[in-house]
């Protein structure tokens, strides 16, 4: 299996195509924008929350991908969590779901060279390296995702993880 074929399939694994654990899109189903706001402590993050930090470092880093000059900011990872009020949840998902698709068509169409070069702002890693880190990424928030639809009662075990 050739290394892009590799990310695409981790990659549709977090993102619809649910397998061995549940991919995002599964780990949502059904999420209205009040449970995705809701959080049982201020020290938790919401699911909303969260999407909003995955869809701000996805972006970052596609932009970049796509050789496209990006801003270097000094953003500590907290801020990435915070989203406008005035972002509704079907709104965040949307455009979410369009940065991985955008991500699928990238990596789909990159020449294989492109994934041994470094990244313009870490010339200490390669892109595969860098792209190897986004499919966990996904896999570690999708689980906590899943555990608080578990603890606000509201996961369905059709979406898989009983």
């Amino acid at each position: 299996m050739e290394r892009k074929e590799f990310l695409l399939e981790q990659m549709r694994a977090c993102h619809n195509e649910s397998g061995w654990f549940a991919s995002l899109n599964d780990a949502l189903n059904g999420l209205d924008d009040a449970d995705a706001v809701n959080k049982d402590a201020d020290k938790t993050n919401s699911i909303k929350e969260i999407i909003q930090h995955l869809l701000f470092w996805n972006e970052l880093y596609l932009k970049r991908f796509q050789g496209k000059i990006v801003n270097k900011e000094d953003i500590m990872n907290d801020q990435t969590f915070i989203y406008k009020n005035d972002i509704d949840w079907k709104s965040i998902l949307q455009q979410f779901n369009e940065i991985l698709k955008q991500w699928e068509e990238e990596i789909s169409n990159c020449h294989e060279t492109k994934l041994d070069s470094s990244p313009p702002h870490d010339s200490n890693s390669t892109w595969w390296e860098v792209l190897l880190n986004i499919p966990i990424h996904h896999a570690y928030h999708i689980g906590q995702i899943v555990h608080i639809r578990k603890s606000q009662g509201n996961w369905d075990t059709m979406n898989g993880v009983n």
